[in-house]
């Protein structure tokens, strides 16, 4: 084979070399492209996600003080239950005791009518 072929072949395979080289170009500057714009399609999905990630976190912290309000006002109904159950017990220990004042009372004017 002569310099001149060798030549030629040389310069047919850089040729092909090249070829290969700028279609390789070619695919990374698409892929370039695709991820940029994957990217920009990306960024407001990411934006909601924190969004929605720092509202659920919010909706929890209320969650937890709308449980603690609830807990609250439970106690203080379980309070006021025995409160009235403790008055309910007081009024009918006085309704009792009118009772017997007026029972004490009534025996008493009877009495006083005897000796009369």
């Amino acid at each position: 084979m002569s310099i001149k072929d060798r030549q030629q072949a040389a310069e047919g395979e850089l040729a092909k070399e090249c070829e290969v080289s700028a279609e390789l170009w070619q695919k990374f500057s698409a892929l370039t492209t695709e991820a940029r714009e994957a990217r920009e399609k990306a960024a407001p999905l990411e934006k909601r996600v924190s969004d929605l990630t720092q509202e659920s976190q919010g909706q929890r912290a209320a969650t937890e003080g709308y449980k603690g309000e609830v807990a609250r006002l439970e106690a203080l109904l379980v309070e006021k239950d025995l409160a009235l159950n403790q008055a309910q017990a007081d009024l009918s220990a006085a309704q009792s005791e009118v009772a017997r004042w007026h029972r004490s009372s009534a025996e008493s004017e009877k009495r006083a009518e005897g000796k009369s």
